[in-house]
């Protein structure tokens, strides 16, 4: 045992106890994390079913490719919107002039009858609508225009309704919803807890050792403090 810690008034074979240090520890995954990554799946889950059924639909606007149907169900005095895939972009890569559509309606037996359309302009919004109409027959037709062929006339009344696009907008909210929360929770589960904060000092005073929880900054050595002295008897009686 050295001279010094004789001096401070140790015992033969003391050596001071440390504890080590504890092993960083990794917090449990977050709440945030966990309903983050349901979330995102759904929202896979939701674009998957987009895709299956856009690829299905008897619609201008679906990916599929699928042709215009045969005829369609209308009703008369209703207004319906003729489309193709492309719109008027479409129209002008075959050669013809926006604006000046020539379509028809045909019954089943009957000869073709014209239709008046209210055709899109070239600087149209519409994505695949080029005209409207209102029908003055009712029942199932045909709806064909020149240069183009049969159309699609996707508010018709049988027309299937528009699934994909629920399943999109689904998507849509649930990876605006999902995205934010996985990647806080991650940000949560990636902290460690620091070793120097569960730290225990050992101070000892009049032979007991209190042991107190380090915090960043405080003094990691043993520090001994000495009994107090006793005050001095006065022996001279008066």
């Amino acid at each position: 045992m050295s001279e010094p810690d004789l001096e401070r008034g140790h015992e033969p074979g003391y050596e001071p106890a440390y504890e080590p240090d504890p092993p960083a520890a990794r917090p449990k995954l977050s709440r945030a994390l966990i309903a983050g990554t349901v979330v995102v799946l759904a929202a896979l889950v939701s674009w998957a079913l987009y895709v299956l059924q856009s690829n299905s639909e008897a619609h201008s606007y679906s990916h599929g490719g699928q042709a215009p149907p045969a005829t369609v169900q209308l009703t008369a005095g209703h207004t319906y919107g003729i489309a193709i895939d492309g719109g008027v972009a479409r129209e002008v890569a075959l050669g013809l002039v926006p604006g000046t559509l020539q379509c028809t309606t045909t019954k089943a037996g009957q000869a073709a009858k014209p239709l008046q359309v209210n055709a899109e302009a070239q600087d149209t919004k519409a994505t695949d609508r080029i005209g409207s109409f209102v029908s003055g027959v009712k029942g199932r037709v045909k709806v064909e225009c020149a240069g183009i062929g049969v159309v699609f006339v996707d508010n018709a009344d049988d027309a299937g309704y528009d699934w994909s696009g629920v399943w999109l907008v689904l998507a849509s909210v649930l990876l605006a919803i999902g995205l934010p929360l996985t990647l806080s929770g991650l940000r949560l589960t990636g902290r460690r807890i620091d070793p120097a904060a569960a730290r225990v000092l050992e101070f000892e005073r009049d032979g007991e050792a209190d042991m107190v929880a380090a915090g960043p900054g405080d003094d990691l050595h043993t520090q001994w403090q000495p009994p107090l002295a006793e005050p001095e008897r006065d022996l001279g009686g008066g």
